[in-house]
C-alpha cells in the first residue's frame, strides 16, 4: 500500500490547487507554495522508506484475460533496488525544484509540477507496460502544459515538445503490442526476449525510439534546445535536466537488460554506441556556437545523454554502470547549472552571453556552484562527472578488444569531453569573468531560496566524485548485482581511488598556491585604456587626462562598445571548413526530425488541397479507385501469407 502513497499524495494535491482560487499568487506568501512544499517533503520521506524496504509490490486485477479476447490488465506496482532508487532521485529532485520555486506567482505550475511527480511515479513503479504507457503519456501532456508556462513563444516549442515526445509514445504503443504478441503478456517481470527475428528487433527499435526521445539523444533531440530558449528555467531543470533523463535512460536499461537481451558487441549494442557517440559529438558542437545561456545549456544536455547510451550500449558490466552513474551525475550537475542561470536571469534579466560579465564577485554563491557543475559536466577529476565517464571510457576499453572498430567510439567520448571543456570555459568568461557590463553595477546574490538547491547539488557533484565508491557500491552497482560493487573488482578493472587521488590534487593546488605567492609581483602600475587612440571609459563622452601629463583626451569608446566576449573567440570555429558547412546546416534545422515532418505532412496537405474539388462525381471516383487499392492489398497479402 505504501507504494501508492508517492502516486495519490501528489496527484490529490495538485488537482486540489487547481481550484484554488486567482491565478496569480503572492511570491512566497500563499498557501499553495507551502502545501507543494509540504506534499514534496512527505512524498520523499515515503521515497526514502520505500527505498528501504527493498523489493515490495501492489497489484489490483483491473481487467481479467477471461472477460474479453484481449490481454489481462493489472495495476502492478513493484520496487526493487532500481526502480526506488529512481523514484528516490526523481523526488529529491522534485523537493529541490519546489524550494527552488518558492517565489513562483503562477499558481498552475505547482499543480503540474506535483502532478508530474504523480505520473512519473507511476512510470517507474510500473509492472504491467499498458500502465507504464498510460503513465508515460500523462508525463507527455503535463511537458507540453509546463513549458506553456514560459515566455511570449514557449506555446509553439510546447507543441513541439509534445508532438515529439507523444510520437514516440505512439510507437512504444505498437512495440508493447508486438512484445504481447510474442510473449502473450504485459507484465513487464515475466518478460524476456532475445533480439532474434524481426518481430522482436523492431519491437525493441520502437521502444528503443521512445526512451531516446524522453531523454533527449540525436536525432530526437530538438525538442529540449527549442524548450530551454522560453521554458521557465525551473522547468527546465527538472524535466529535460534531470527528470526526463532518469525516465528515459530508466526505460532504456529496463528494455536493454530485462525486456530483452541486448548482448555485447551485437548489431543493437553497436547501434547504441554509435547513436551514443554521434550525440556527444554533434551536440557539444552545436553547443559551442550558442550565444543564448538556456539554449547552450539545451544542447549541453543533449550531448551528456550519449554518454549514458554509450556506456549502456557497450552490454559490459562496467560500462552499464558507469552509464547509469552518469545518469545521476548528470542529472545533479545540470540541474543546478539550469538552476545557476535561472539566479542570474532572475537578477539581471539577461540571458545573451555578449551582455553579461564580471559577475563573479557579485554572484559569488551562483560563480561558485556554477563553476563546480561545470568542471563536473567536463569530466575534471576529482569531480562527479569525471568518475562516470571513466567507467564509460574503461566499458568501451573491454570492448575495444572483442570488437577493435569501437575504439572510434572511445575516440569521439574523448573528444566530446574536450569539447564540452572548451565550450564551459567560453560560458564561464562570459558571464562571470571579463568586462563586467554598465548596467550590471549593482546585481546581487541570489535569494536563500534559489541559493540553497544550488549549493546541494553543488555539494552532492562534489562529494559523488571524491567518494564515488559509497554511491557505486550502495546505489549503482546493486542494480546490476552483487559481484559488481564489490569495490576490490572495480579496483582491478579501473576504478581509480578517488579519495587518494582527491588529496593528491589538493596538496598539488596547496603546493601551486604557495609557490604563486612567492613570486607575486608586490606593485603594478595602472594606466588608462585606449583603443586607436581613444580612451576607454564608462561614459560615452569623458574627458581622460594622457599620460605623461598630457593634454586631456575626450574618449568615444564606453566600456559595454570596448567589451571582448568569451564567446567571440569561438567565431573563428565557425570558418574552419566541415565545421562551418555543418553549422549552416544545423542551423536551418535539416537535421531536425520535427520540421523534416512538418515540411512533409505540408507537401502531402498542399497536394490533398488541389484533390479537393467540390464536384460530387470526382469524390466518386476517389472511393472507388482506394477500394480498388484496398482490394489488391487484401489479395496480395493474403497470397504472400499463405
Amino acid at each position: 500500500m505504501i507504494l501508492l502513497l508517492p502516486i495519490l499524495l501528489p496527484l490529490f494535491i495538485g488537482l486540489l490547487i487547481l481550484f484554488y482560487p486567482g491565478k496569480e499568487l503572492r511570491p512566497a506568501k500563499n498557501p499553495v507554495s507551502i502545501i507543494s512544499l509540504l506534499t514534496m517533503l512527505i512524498s520523499f520521506f515515503f521515497g526514502i522508506i520505500i527505498f528501504a524496504q527493498g523489493k515490495l509490490d501492489y497489484t489490483i486485477q483491473l481487467v481479467s484475460a477471461s472477460d474479453w479476447a484481449g490481454p489481462g490488465i493489472g495495476f502492478d506496482l513493484v520496487a526493487y533496488h532500481f526502480s526506488s532508487f529512481i523514484l528516490l532521485a526523481a523526488l529529491f529532485f522534485g523537493l529541490l525544484i519546489t524550494i527552488y520555486s518558492f517565489t513562483q506567482k503562477q499558481k498552475n505550475y505547482f499543480s503540474y509540477l506535483l502532478l508530474t511527480i504523480a505520473a512519473s511515479s507511476l512510470a517507474i513503479l510500473s509492472n504491467n507496460l499498458v500502465i507504464l504507457l498510460l503513465a508515460w503519456g500523462g508525463v507527455a501532456i503535463l511537458l507540453y502544459l509546463m513549458i506553456g508556462l514560459g515566455r511570449s513563444g514557449s506555446e509553439m516549442v510546447a507543441n513541439k515538445a509534445l508532438v515529439m515526445v507523444g510520437g514516440s509514445d505512439i510507437l512504444m504503443l505498437v512495440g508493447a503490442a508486438l512484445i504481447y504478441y510474442q510473449t502473450n503478456t504485459l507484465t513487464m517481470s515475466d518478460i524476456s526476449i532475445p533480439i532474434h527475428g524481426t518481430i522482436p528487433t523492431i519491437a525493441f527499435i520502437l521502444l528503443l525510439i521512445g526512451a531516446l526521445t524522453k531523454a533527449g539523444a540525436m536525432p530526437f533531440h530538438s525538442w529540449i534546445p527549442d524548450s530551454a530558449e522560453y521554458a521557465p528555467v525551473p522547468v527546465m531543470a527538472f524535466l529535460p535536466g534531470s527528470l526526463d533523463k532518469l525516465l528515459g535512460i530508466y526505460l532504456l536499461v529496463r528494455i536493454s537488460l530485462d525486456l530483452f537481451k541486448v548482448t555485447s558487441g551485437s548489431a543493437m549494442s553497436i547501434l547504441l554506441m554509435a547513436i551514443g557517440s554521434f550525440t556527444i559529438v554533434a551536440a557539444v558542437s552545436m553547443a559551442l556556437f550558442q550565444r543564448n545561456l538556456l539554449k547552450f545549456l539545451g544542447f549541453s544536455t543533449v550531448s551528456q545523454v550519449g554518454y549514458m547510451v554509450l556506456g549502456i550500449g557497450t552490454g559490459l558490466p562496467l560500462g552499464i554502470l558507469g552509464g547509469l552513474f552518469h545518469m545521476v551525475n548528470n542529472a545533479i550537475y545540470k540541474s543546478c547549472l539550469f538552476l545557476c542561470s535561472g539566479a542570474v536571469e532572475h537578477q539581471t534579466g539577461e540571458t545573451r552571453l555578449e551582455k553579461l560579465g564580471g559577475l563573479a564577485r557579485l554572484m559569488p554563491i551562483t560563480f561558485t556552484t556554477f563553476l563546480i557543475s561545470a568542471l563536473a559536466i567536463a569530466g575534471i577529476p576529482p569531480l562527479s562527472g569525471f568518475a562516470s565517464k571513466w567507467l564509460i571510457y574503461q566499458g568501451v576499453v573491454e570492448l575495444v578488444r572483442i570488437k577493435p572498430f569501437t575504439l572510434i567510439f572511445l575516440l569521439a567520448a574523448m573528444f566530446g569531453s574536450v569539447l564540452t571543456l572548451a565550450s564551459y570555459l567560453m560560458v564561464l568568461h562570459s558571464i562571470f569573468f571579463g568586462e563586467r557590463s554598465i548596467g550590471m553595477a549593482k546585481v546581487k546574490e541570489a535569494g536563500f531560496g534559489m541559493a540553497l538547491p544550488m549549493v546541494t547539488l553543488a555539494l552532492l557533484s562534489v562529494v559523488f566524485g571524491v567518494f564515488a565508491q559509497f554511491p557505486l557500491r550502495y546505489l549503482i552497482g546493486p542494480i546490476l548485482g552483487e559481484e559488481i560493487i564489490r569495490l576490490e573488482n572495480l579496483t582491478l578493472i579501473g576504478l581509480w581511488n578517488p579519495t587518494l587521488a582527491t588529496a593528491l590534487i589538493l596538496f598539488g593546488l596547496v603546493l601551486g598556491f604557495i609557490v604563486y605567492m612567492l613570486r607575486r609581483v608586490r606593485t603594478a602600475r595602472v594606466s588608462e585604456v585606449f583603443i586607436g587612440g581613444e580612451a576607454v571609459s564608462p561614459a560615452a563622452k569623458v574627458e581622460v587626462p594622457l599620460p605623461h601629463g598630457g593634454e586631456a583626451h575626450t574618449g568615444t569608446v564606453d566600456t559595454d562598445e570596448a567589451k571582448y566576449p568569451g564567446t567571440h573567440f569561438y567565431d573563428s570555429i565557425k570558418k574552419v571548413k566541415l565545421f562551418d558547412e555543418t553549422y549552416r546546416v544545423a542551423d536551418k534545422k535539416y537535421f531536425d526530425i520535427y520540421e523534416i515532418g512538418k515540411k512533409i505532412v505540408g507537401f502531402f496537405v498542399q497536394a490533398l488541397k488541389k484533390l479537393h474539388t467540390g464536384l460530387l462525381p470526382t469524390y466518386l471516383g476517389y472511393l472507388l479507385l482506394g477500394g480498388l487499392i484496398i482490394l489488391i492489398l487484401a489479395f496480395l497479402v493474403i497470397f504472400i501469407f499463405k
